[in-house]
């Protein structure tokens, strides 16, 4: 046996329930396992321990294992690539995924028992996609341009992807913030990255359409252009109230509302929380005291995410995402408005 099963055997010994043929939980934490190690070296163990993965919150890692629940400390770039943006890893979006698809995840520990890599991938025959990888060709030779897609919406938020070797349907909700951009009913010449389940299902991680063609020794090679929301501007303001398809948000000008679909956000929305939406509008907007509707929106519910300002949210007119690092946001004050508000 491996020092990762050792460590978890000896941990369910402690927790008293080893005998036990139920689920039960242990707290894994760093002097636990420092004890159980017994060593305060860094050394990687050379075998996974697969594992059922049950949540992951908070930077904890929840997950089953011959019967027992463990949690422990699993920082996010350990379990997988950094994000899209500034929403959820692409891991995150794997052990949360809507297909009701149970996440397994292959887990190497050290000596001292941290997670020193989270395997999400390997154990669910999971594949990073692009347009030209996902659908069979069946050994037809083919360029590039004939795996891109044609777009189609569906409603709201979905989307179906298809080309003539096949068609995909896809969540756009799935996207990070950034990349939810405000797409027409029908669109060519669409490319993708994303993750494919053995099912066939698609988690989208960007879409991007036909550009421009460069020469390459091969002849000319398409290029293509993110699609996203870059120069948009979001406003902050209050969920006033919600109906299954629309939301009411009151800018913190107290006089301006907006009517606006609810179906791209990074969160569940509720009356009375403090949100920043990308919006198709110009600063303006902010003080007008119009009352704005729109087909378009894209709510942002974490403040740790959109206020990064140092400043009270009352105090928000709008962002705009910085021209340099789209990761960053750019803040005008009610202030600096002129606003009456």
């Amino acid at each position: 046996m491996n020092r990762a099963l050792l460590i978890a055997a000896a941990l369910a010994i402690l927790s008293g329930c080893a005998e036990s043929n139920s689920v039960s939980e242990v707290n894994v934490n760093s002097e636990t396992t420092t004890h159980i190690a017994g060593s305060s070296t860094s050394e990687e163990n050379d075998e996974p321990m697969r594992v059922k993965i049950i949540s992951y919150e908070n930077e904890k890692l929840t997950y089953e294992y011959e019967g027992q629940q463990y949690t422990i400390e699993l920082p996010v770039n350990v379990l997988d690539d950094a994000p899209y943006g500034t929403g959820k890893t692409v891991g995150e979006k794997i052990i949360d995924n809507p297909f009701g698809e149970t996440t397994l995840a292959d887990l190497t520990f050290n000596a001292v028992g941290s997670i020193t890599r989270c395997d999400v991938y390997t154990p669910n025959g999971l594949e990073r996609c692009t347009n030209d990888s996902f659908f069979d060709t069946k050994g037809e030779a083919v360029r590039l341009e004939d795996t891109e897609v044609a777009l189609k919406r569906t409603g709201g938020c979905e989307v179906e992807l298809y080309n003539r070797f096949g068609s995909v349907k896809a969540d756009l909700n799935q996207l990070d913030s950034y990349y939810k951009a405000d797409l027409p009913e029908t669109a060519e010449r669409i490319a993708f990255t994303g993750v494919r389940f053995k099912g066939g299902q698609l988690i989208l991680t960007m879409l991007s359409v036909y550009d421009h063609d460069e020469e390459s020794p091969g002849g000319p090679c398409p290029q293509y252009a993110p699609l996203c929301n870059k120069e948009k501007y979001s406003f902050f303001g209050t969920v006033e109230s919600l109906n299954e398809d629309r939301a009411a948000v009151l800018l913190t000008d107290e006089k301006t509302l907006c009517d606006l679909p609810r179906y791209f956000t990074d969160g569940e929305l509720s009356e009375g929380m403090q949100v920043m939406v990308t919006l198709n509008a110009e600063p303006e907007l902010y003080g007008s005291g119009k009352i704005f509707t729109d087909s378009f929106a894209v709510f942002h519910t974490d403040p740790t995410e959109y206020n990064t300002s140092g400043e009270e949210f009352s105090k928000l007119a709008y962002a705009a995402y910085d021209p340099v690092d789209h990761f960053k946001y750019k803040y005008t004050l009610s202030a600096e408005t002129g606003s009456n508000g």
